[in-house]
């Protein structure tokens, strides 16, 4: 948000969400209505979510110009885009229906164009929102799962012979 700028720096900063960035999944669902999703619904929705955002953080980073910041961002991307491949792995390895393959990032944009630089600037605040919303959805949803997970594996382990 520091990179955006005033008034998108500011923590009070809540702008209302335009219809312009419905391609950005929300993370805004009731927390009891979220946790009472099943295992693979719940992987399947983080698992759509970030192949979304990941669509939509390709768009941000063809438009910087700041090379250090690039360089970070398209760190940061890699780390996504790793937790999106992790996510697929795990409903897999959970005898899950395979998730389809996630598209190229550079064949599909997620944001269409801003007409004014305010505009681009208000699509990339909700992008980081949102993307702040899953992240800290996933990590609750990980732990959750870690813990039966590893109640089932210790159970495993101490029944063999």
């Amino acid at each position: 948000m520091d990179y955006l700028g005033p008034p998108f720096d500011n923590p009070d900063f809540d702008p209302p969400r335009l219809n312009r960035t419905e391609a950005i999944p929300s993370a805004t669902l009731e927390v009891s209505a979220w946790r009472n999703l099943g295992d693979q619904h719940r992987l399947m929705e983080n698992l759509r979510a970030y192949t979304l955002l990941l669509r939509c953080l390709g768009d941000v980073d063809r438009e910087l110009t700041n090379a250090a910041l690039r360089l970070t961002f398209q760190h940061f991307c890699a780390s996504v885009r790793g937790l999106t491949i992790s996510i697929s792995g795990l409903v897999t390895s959970l005898g899950y229906p395979e998730p389809t393959l996630l598209p190229p990032a550079h064949l599909d944009r997620g944001l269409s164009p801003a007409p004014s630089d305010f505009l681009k600037k208000l699509d990339h605040f909700w992008l980081m929102r949102e993307l702040q919303g899953w992240l800290l959805r996933s990590a609750k949803d990980f732990n959750r799962l870690k813990k039966r997970l590893g109640g089932f594996v210790t159970h495993l382990d101490y029944r063999r012979p």
